[in-house]
């Protein structure tokens, strides 16, 4: 009896052992997800420094509990449990650490949505060795090993009663704690704000520095979920097409064909005041004076991203209105969708898209047909596959332009071109020998070569443009050309190029939307006749930049582009961190006497996007 009562007891302590363990393994795998967080630069002093760490911590914890509890009452194992919670919560946090220290933000809901395109994006960038990852792992390991020792002599579980009492309250436990942190946007708004947690919509890298990965990721999830508009419907969108003028149209007018190419990571690197050339790098391009218009094309994105500007161009609408960090491609384009290209079409132009890389990647095989392009050529159907380095040349693009507009299907041809050449990571060595030389004292042996590397790639798209616009001249159908960098090149680590290159100031941590410059990338324009009409501003968003092409053609457009129009003319460059106005001046928010006007665009958006479309129902260009 007395060893039968020792056993007894013994059960008991091993059984409470178990459930104080339960409620201490998620504080363990926190306390490593902190390990790992807390040596991201600045990090520690942005925690510590608020007064409501000890909240942060406390709330984070909750989460990791609910997520656990829920992992239990699925798999009946606390240990399991602790293991599936464990991965699912160190693989964002680390992802978090490496995208923080290659491109200055971390992981992201928005970027799961792109996960089947993962292994490529790695293949982009360099993946730094991200030293405080090696005591996390132990500390995770360990305590995964304690508990493993603490569960491996239960046999006979709880009884059923238990379980069904346990499950209730830990799925509703889970489902509270989930709703709360990533659905609700009164806690998000509200509550969070209120214990020193921002959610910025266009420099996550603070917010993961201040609260690290669970307040970072978990609430932006709600970004996922599109809100409805409260102005939004049928009326309210065939009131506008009354209130605002259609664009000008001429019924006999020159039609055009139309080339736009946005050439990957395209900028001018003679722009750091620490780096000399021998040579011009973009002296094709400035060589182009009659009928060309040069200026700076103003990016939503740095350094990756490459699907949002050209979202902007193709369709006329601002990402600075979609959910934070959002791929339309993935998140929005499901269905067929009003767009310039959907424009160019009515019009009756063939229209085709050339990509030479994987049609999948971005989503773009099944996004690009739903824009309204005829044809879609990736790198399985180009001509010419030459590459220089790792990637198909921009000259291979040029072969494809002119192949396909010397082959069109239509009398006239719209073309959309993104470029592969010159993209990141430049470490790889891509090219026997330079056409230049490079002068840069103040950059580390590594930035140097990479900066090499990148800026024989601008050397050569800027000869590929000129190549074209060579051919183009000796055509007698009108042409439009246009190209533009998509976003500055990912060089140097923690953003080494721009500060030691000197275009951007030294910090203890690289934030990339700390500087507008490294958002700027220029754009060219040149015509082979005298296009009176095209009206360009000096600083331009992809949305007014593929609109003003669409209106200078003189075809037929939608009325709803009048809206569009109405609001790029006053606002032609707007991106999450800066907006400028018509006379080019930065400002802070849109002027009082516009509220109306950004609204009703914002309506638009929301009809073409999430709603019925109602601005193309009753559109025809034979009416």
């Amino acid at each position: 009896m007395i060893i039968t009562r020792e056993l007894h007891i013994a059960k008991q302590k091993r059984s409470k052992l178990r459930a104080v363990y339960f409620f201490l393994a998620p504080f363990l795998l926190l306390c490593a997800l902190e390990v790992m967080h807390l040596t991201y630069p600045k990090a520690a002093e942005a925690c510590f420094h608020s007064p409501y760490y000890p909240v942060k911590i406390f709330v984070s914890y909750l989460f990791l509990l609910a997520t656990q509890s829920l992992f239990y009452t699925v798999t009946q194992s606390s240990f399991v449990a602790n293991c599936l919670n464990t991965i699912l919560m160190f693989a964002p946090a680390f992802s978090s650490e490496v995208l923080g220290r290659v491109n200055g933000n971390p992981l992201l809901p928005s970027d799961l949505l792109l996960i089947k395109n993962a292994k490529d994006i790695a293949s982009f960038a360099s993946i730094p060795f991200v030293w405080s990852a090696i005591p996390a792992v132990l500390l995770c390991i360990l305590s995964l090993a304690v508990h493993f020792i603490i569960c491996r002599k239960q046999k006979k579980g709880l009884s059923f009663l238990r379980r069904v009492v346990l499950g209730v309250i830990g799925v509703s436990f889970a489902i509270a704690s989930i709703h709360t942190l990533c659905i609700s946007t009164t806690f998000r708004y509200s509550v969070l704000p209120k214990m020193g947690v921002q959610i910025s919509a266009f420099n996550p890298i603070e917010d993961y520095q201040a609260n690290g990965m669970v307040l970072t990721f978990f609430p932006r999830i709600g970004d996922l979920f599109v809100k409805p508009d409260e102005n939004y419907s049928e009326i309210a969108i065939n009131a506008l097409k009354y209130k605002y003028e259609p664009p000008a149209s001429v019924a006999n007018g020159k039609k055009p064909n139309v080339v736009i190419i946005q050439n990957e990571a395209f900028w001018d690197p003679a722009l750091l005041p620490e780096v000399s050339y021998s040579t011009d790098l973009l002296s094709g391009i400035h060589s182009l004076k009659k009928n060309t218009k040069t200026g700076t094309f103003f990016s939503p994105v740095f350094g990756g991203g490459t699907c949002m500007p050209e979202f902007e161009v193709l369709t006329g609408i601002s990402t600075s209105f979609l959910s934070a960090s959002a791929y339309p491609y993935t998140q929005y384009i499901t269905s067929e969708t009003p767009s310039t290209v959907q424009a160019y079409r009515d019009n009756g132009y063939q229209t085709v898209a050339l990509h030479p890389y994987k049609k999948n990647f971005y989503n773009r095989s099944t996004a690009y047909p739903l824009l309204g392009f005829d044809k879609f050529l990736g790198i399985d159907e180009f001509e010419s596959q030459e590459k220089s380095g790792i990637y198909v040349d921009d000259m291979a693009c040029v072969t494809q332009i002119i192949s396909e507009f010397e082959n069109k299907t239509a009398d006239r041809i719209f073309e959309f071109v993104v470029t592969m050449e010159n993209h990141g990571t430049y470490k790889t060595p891509r090219y026997d020998e330079f056409s230049f030389e490079m002068e840069a004292p103040t950059l580390s042996e590594e930035d140097y070569m990479d900066l090499l590397r990148y800026s024989q790639g601008v050397y050569n798209a800027d000869k590929a443009f000129l190549a074209l616009a060579e051919y183009f001249k000796n055509v007698k159908e009108p042409v439009i050309l246009a190209m533009y960098g998509d976003h500055l090149p990912l060089l140097g680590t923690n953003g080494s190029t721009y500060v030691d290159g000197g275009l951007v100031e030294p910090a203890e941590t690289f934030v990339s939307t700390d500087h507008p410059i490294l958002y700027e990338t220029p754009y060219v324009v040149w015509t082979n006749y005298s296009c009176k009409n095209l009206e360009l501003a000096p600083r331009m968003s992809g949305y007014a930049f593929g609109m003003s092409l669409f209106l200078a053609t003189e075809c037929e457009a939608p009325w709803y582009f009048g809206v569009m129009e109405e609001f790029f003319r006053k606002y032609p460059a707007v991106i999450s961190l800066a907006k400028y106005n018509a006379s080019m001046e930065r400002i802070q928010q849109f002027a009082d006497e516009d509220a109306q006007l950004v609204k009703d665009y914002q309506t638009l958006i929301y009809d073409i996007l999430n709603g019925e479309q109602y601005c193309v129902k009753h559109w025809n260009l034979l009416e």
